[in-house]
């Protein structure tokens, strides 16, 4: 069975024609087949540890980011206070996460991981970037370049300040 997809002639797809619709759906075609795979790897070892998806993403955000705010994480994970605090309160209770009070504010809670934590976080990490390192290495570094910029336009202007909280020095937060 031969399918008229640029997964499959991608090589054909010239270079002005990117924005064909026959491109961008191919384009949503290996989002959602791509997604699909990424996640299942995680979601396996998430079971292991009885965490779910909204865990790991507040986990990887403290682990890029120890000793980041509440506050903070409520604005780069883009959800609500309520859903943060609900997380939150399963981590803490599972003894990944810990919180000491900020030296400047004793109001605002920062967020770190425990050693469990920790071990967490790589063990499910690891299983997420294996798949990226082998893509990585099948298509080169220019291609990777390409795939940063890419992703960096999916995520909505509004919402790239998450990307900004994950770099910020956290220094900042006393």
């Amino acid at each position: 069975m031969t399918h008229d997809t640029p997964i499959d002639d991608i090589s054909r797809l010239h270079l002005d024609e990117y924005l064909s619709s026959r491109a961008v759906e191919g384009g949503l075609d290996l989002l959602v087949f791509a997604h699909g795979a990424f996640i299942k790897a995680s979601d396996a070892k998430l079971s292991e540890f009885g965490l779910g998806r909204a865990h790991f993403r507040f986990l990887h955000l403290v682990a890029r980011r120890p000793h980041i705010a509440i506050g903070d994480l409520v604005e780069a994970l883009q959800i609500s206070k309520q859903s943060v605090n609900r997380v939150n309160c399963d981590l803490l209770s599972s003894a990944l996460i810990e919180h000491t009070f900020c030296s400047r504010d004793r109001r605002r809670r920062l967020v770190s991981l425990t050693d469990k934590g920790n071990s967490v976080v790589k063990e499910v990490s690891l299983a997420l970037t294996f798949h990226i390192s082998r893509a990585y290495s099948m298509v080169g570094p220019e291609a990777v370049q390409g795939f940063w910029l890419l992703m960096q336009h999916l995520v909505p202007f509004e919402s790239r300040q998450c990307l900004q909280v994950i770099d910020r020095d956290p220094s900042q937060n006393g």
